[in-house]
């Protein structure tokens, strides 16, 4: 996918994988970004988030695939999915923190587990445009 730039009256209109500008707009950042983000809070280009796994398997990683855990500690997209009788069936994708020494995710909801993760995109550039 690629980065579509923002114009100042501009806002995504759902959840979508977002470039950020940071420390007084001199760092730009890679997250997920929610409906409504913009150029007021220097959200500068968006893409849209990926298919979960189970429509296009491209680029994600699970370990029902037989993928190791991420080797890298450090922010990622994932695709979560209900663990208890009233969640089951319910899948999201969002920003995750995976914890390489504990082999863990962190920042999940509970009663959910992480089925599936991929990178984030390097942040768009204005040599992109």
């Amino acid at each position: 996918m690629e980065w579509i730039p923002i114009t100042e009256e501009g806002f995504i209109t759902e959840s979508a994988i977002v470039t950020q500008l940071i420390n007084n707009r001199s760092k730009s950042i890679v997250t997920i970004g929610l409906p409504g983000w913009g150029h007021y809070n220097d959200t500068i280009a968006y893409m849209p988030l990926p298919r979960p796994i189970n429509v296009d398997g491209y680029g994600w990683k699970s370990e029902y695939k037989g993928d190791e855990l991420p080797q890298i500690k450090g922010s990622y997209i994932v695709q979560i999915q209900g663990t208890t009788k009233e969640r089951q069936g319910i899948t999201h994708i969002i920003e995750a923190y995976f914890e390489t020494e504990k082999e863990r995710w962190m920042r999940t909801p509970n009663g959910f587990e992480v089925i599936a993760w991929r990178r984030f995109p390097k942040p768009f550039s204005n040599e992109q445009k």
